[in-house]
């Protein structure tokens, strides 16, 4: 949290108390965000839905940005045994550097191969740590 410290000093070296001016300084402190864009593109995908059941995932290849690496998650039938038929997720991890944590916004968008349409998102956070997850 920022704070602002205020000093009085004196003018001279006088054995009189010397008044000074509060004196103002200010500072800023300014981030800076890191934009990636990562494609992960699954071919034969109605073939992997027939292998693939509920919890098993298929990941990308690792990726930089922000001095981290990540990898996407892509679970096509959920990442869980109590996911419903229809649900898929998709997880971004932070793979490295082991055991940090970083902040993350993620923004995923899901094509249909054969219409090229964008399918709609909707956007959760979850585990593990550092990660952010989206479910359609």
């Amino acid at each position: 949290m920022p704070s602002c410290l205020g000093f009085l000093l004196p003018r001279s070296r006088s054995r009189q108390p010397a008044v000074t001016e509060l004196e103002t300084t200010t500072s800023t402190c300014t981030t800076e965000a890191v934009r990636r864009k990562h494609i992960f593109e699954i071919h034969g995908y109605s073939s992997l839905l027939g292998r693939i059941g509920a919890g098993e995932f298929v990941h990308s290849a690792a990726f930089k940005a922000g001095g981290y690496d990540w990898a996407v998650r892509y679970y096509p039938r959920g990442c869980s045994l109590a996911s419903p038929e229809d649900y898929a997720s998709i997880f971004v991890i932070l793979t490295a550097p082991a055991m940090a944590e970083a902040p993350v916004l993620c923004e995923a968008t899901l094509l249909s191969a054969t219409s090229r349409h964008a399918l709609p998102v909707v956007y959760t956070t979850g585990p593990p740590t550092g990660s952010a997850r989206a479910s359609c």
